[in-house]
């Protein structure tokens, strides 16, 4: 099969390497072997992926010859792709915490009161007492870009935010502080505070579910506010996020619906898929977070489990930050590997890994039903 509407009959003797195959098809097909790819039918990506090994065909009816260069629909696939991930992820955050935090650029008229206390400060060397006014627009600005990035700041990250708001503007230290930035990692961290209690009120759900108040009138049998808290953790991005604002829960289950129909198909439409999979991203987080079984994921979301799909871990999760996770555990296990028996060793990795790919949940593509 050279595209979907190329497909020709090829007869192959029974010992053949994977090199002549390849050149036999191209010499039918008429086609160049060095501008050509060959590709079988992965039967647990669903999807066609470049051959390297004969032992990896099961049927030579699933192969087909793919150009190396990008053909012209795969450019617009790809560009509506791009554009769907823009039009229905607003509110998902596609970065995870920066090794530098760069300051975001404040209002104007901040702009023109920072530039007159730095000049103040390199004449006289005195340090400025900033406006309340002021101090409240830079904080707004700040708690808005911390929350790109992240809805629960560690104390080491207001930290580096602070720090790095002084190296940028001197005149801003407080003497009376040890280093001069504690002053406004303080008040960093008591806007981000405030700044989620203002998210609440209009309905983020990232930080509604840790919002639970005891009220002796009207919630008397609430757990208290600080237990089974959901923060984002090991470089979480997106724990929880909104549904998109034009979808309710039952346009995005009639939109699963429409996947799960799609994927059984032979050839399913992907960019359908990978547009309806945009907009249902929230939606499959909510099943996640509730802890569902990799095998009910598997059976509900199929196209999660797909080539294509694997980059949601970006969204969900730093892959870096949890595979050196697994290694700390990993390494940990090694050194009382010597006092445990061999099944009860494969069975603590098996869980430690497993637990890491299910939290990313997108890479459990790898994963067996078993």
């Amino acid at each position: 099969m050279f595209n979907s509407n190329d497909v020709m009959k090829a007869v192959v003797p029974a010992e053949i390497t994977l090199q002549q195959l390849h050149e036999k098809l191209c010499s039918q097909f008429s086609v160049d072997h060095n501008q050509y790819v060959l590709q079988y039918m992965d039967e647990d990506f669903r999807d066609f992926i470049n051959l390297t090994s004969m032992g990896d065909v099961v049927d030579l009816a699933f192969l087909r010859l793919r150009d190396k260069k990008p053909l012209a629909n795969d450019v617009t696939a790809a560009s509506s792709k791009s554009s769907v991930l823009t039009e229905t992820c607003e509110n998902v955050r596609q970065a995870s915490w920066p090794k530098e935090f760069q300051l975001p650029e404040f209002d104007a008229d901040v702009q023109l009161y920072l530039k007159g206390v730095e000049n103040t400060y390199a004449t006289s060397g005195n340090t400025a007492t900033v406006q309340r006014d002021i101090k409240g627009k830079m904080l707004d600005s700040i708690a808005n870009k911390i929350y790109s990035y992240t809805a629960y700041a560690s104390a080491e990250q207001v930290k580096q935010v602070a720090k790095a708001l002084i190296e940028k503007f001197p005149s801003l230290q407080c003497h009376s502080a040890p280093h001069g930035w504690e002053a406004w990692a303080h008040s960093i961290s008591f806007k981000m505070g405030n700044f989620r209690s203002k998210l609440r009120k209009f309905g983020c759900e990232e930080v509604s579910m840790n919002g639970g108040k005891r009220s002796k009138v009207l919630r008397p049998d609430a757990p208290p506010p600080a237990m089974n808290i959901k923060k984002a953790r090991k470089g979480e991005l997106n724990f929880q996020p909104n549904l998109p604002a034009s979808e309710t829960e039952a346009s995005l289950e009639d939109y699963r619906e429409q996947i799960v129909a799609e994927m059984h198909k032979a050839d399913p439409d992907i960019v359908m898929v990978n547009r309806y999979m945009a907009l249902t991203f929230a939606a499959r987080r909510k099943e996640v977070n509730a802890m569902a079984l990799v095998a009910t994921v598997q059976d509900r979301w199929p196209a999660l489990f797909t080539a294509s799909q694997v980059r949601e871990c970006h969204q969900i999760s730093s892959p870096l930050k949890s595979c050196s996770s697994c290694y700390s555990h990993i390494h940990e296990l090694c050194c009382i590997h010597p006092y445990l028996d061999s099944k009860t060793a494969s069975t603590i990795a098996s869980s430690i890994v497993y637990s890491k790919l299910d939290y990313c949940n997108s890479t459990a593509i790898f994963l067996s039903l078993k």
